[in-house]
């Protein structure tokens, strides 16, 4: 996933789980880039994404979250997949997130439109692409 500067939000690649905020569509890969749909009300400022699972912090601090929720993950009161971008109730003032560890996956992403960055990690290595 991507942000644009202009704070569009747009995904691609596999959606087994929800991950692409895109609806029930599993798989998204031969359908090349689509843009992530949000209330015009909304202004997305960063998106983090994971191997399961998105979020986009708005400029008011609210967070949506969308993808896998099998442990209530997400923040919603529900345990079945989020497959469009949800706002989590009653968070609010969230600027970013410092910190993200999953100690189970050996691979992810986390993205940030930010600075244009994109951060990959592998194991141990970690690359930083920016645009």
């Amino acid at each position: 996933m991507i942000l644009t500067s202009d704070g569009c939000v747009y995904g691609w690649g596999n959606n087994w789980f929800g991950q692409l905020g895109c609806g029930t569509d599993s798989d998204k890969q031969n359908e090349g880039t689509f843009r992530v749909n949000f209330n015009p009300i909304h202004e997305i400022k960063s998106i983090y994404c994971c191997l399961y699972s998105s979020f986009a912090i708005t400029s008011e601090g609210q967070v949506f979250s969308w993808g896998r929720n099998d442990f209530y993950n997400l923040g919603h009161n529900s345990s079945d997949i989020i497959w469009k971008p949800q706002l989590i109730a009653n968070m609010t003032v969230v600027t970013g997130v410092n910190q993200y560890n999953r100690w189970y996956e050996e691979l992810h992403s986390l993205g940030s439109g930010a600075f244009g960055e994109v951060i990959t990690i592998y194991g141990n290595v970690c690359k930083k692409w920016k645009n």
